[in-house]
């Protein structure tokens, strides 16, 4: 439950199955557990941004990419 990686393979399957609403979910995990590699909690985060615009959640997105790039 605390591998991000794993999490972020969740996120991408999800995603492929057009299931946005657990590829979000997953990718926020994925990005919460990740917070000591910045690295990739930053690309998990990108995902998670990507996956919030297509569900219409444009202020999230925005601010997710934000927090994405600050890192």
């Amino acid at each position: 439950a605390r591998d991000y990686v794993a999490w972020f393979n969740v996120g991408w399957v999800q995603w492929q199955q057009n299931d946005l609403s657990e590829a979000e979910e997953a990718f926020y995990q994925s990005a919460r557990l990740s917070a000591a590699e910045p690295a990739f909690q930053s690309y998990a985060l990108q995902h998670l941004a990507h996956i919030k615009y297509l569900r219409g959640q444009y202020e999230a997105a925005y601010d997710t990419g934000i927090r994405a790039l600050n890192l």
